[in-house]
């Protein structure tokens, strides 16, 4: 068993029927900016669809040998095809190949996954003027918040001392 990931990249300086499909047994995202950087073209691939797979070599060679009709050039994983074809054809080469990988460690992969992609990564990609007053104004509700919770805890501490607590002496006359 080889388990990895299958992906589908896409290339705003190529068609959006232009498809890179592939395997990795890294993160998609390391691999498009890999693949990126070894390549002529002028914009950066972007990482359109993937899964993960039991068996990713197995999956990738079902999945190639189903698209060679919509190959480019036989010695690239260039395909020409529209991406929602491309995703059926992909999830049944995994299901032939042995399925997602599953367990707990793949939901909390998944999850984690889910909230960079669909939470960090989005706001990452603000202007820096509005992370610095988000980050400003989030830092005045959390001192907000502390000084609210300093305070009741100091009254609430006060109020036990003086149930329970002794009392503070009288200050001693002096004579003269």
């Amino acid at each position: 068993m080889n388990p990895g990931y299958i992906y589908i990249l896409q290339n705003p300086s190529l068609s959006e029927s232009h498809l890179k499909i592939g395997r990795t047994e890294r993160d998609p995202e390391q691999r498009a900016a890999e693949i990126s950087g070894s390549t002529g073209v002028p914009t950066p691939f972007e990482v359109v669809w993937w899964s993960e797979s039991v068996d990713c070599h197995l999956a990738e060679t079902l999945l190639h040998h189903e698209l060679a009709p919509y190959r480019t050039n036989t010695t690239r994983e260039f395909f020409d095809l529209e991406l929602n074809h491309a995703i059926k054809v992909a999830r049944r080469a995994i299901r032939k190949s042995g399925g997602e990988v599953g367990g707990l460690f793949y939901l909390l992969r998944r999850a984690f996954r889910w909230t960079f992609h669909g939470i960090v990564r989005p706001i990452l990609r603000l202007p820096v003027q509005v992370l610095l007053l988000a980050g400003l104004m989030l830092w005045w509700i959390v001192k907000a918040v502390f000084l609210v919770v300093f305070g009741i805890l100091h009254g609430t501490l006060r109020f036990i001392a003086a149930l329970f607590g002794s009392k503070k002496p009288k200050p001693r006359r002096r004579r003269r």
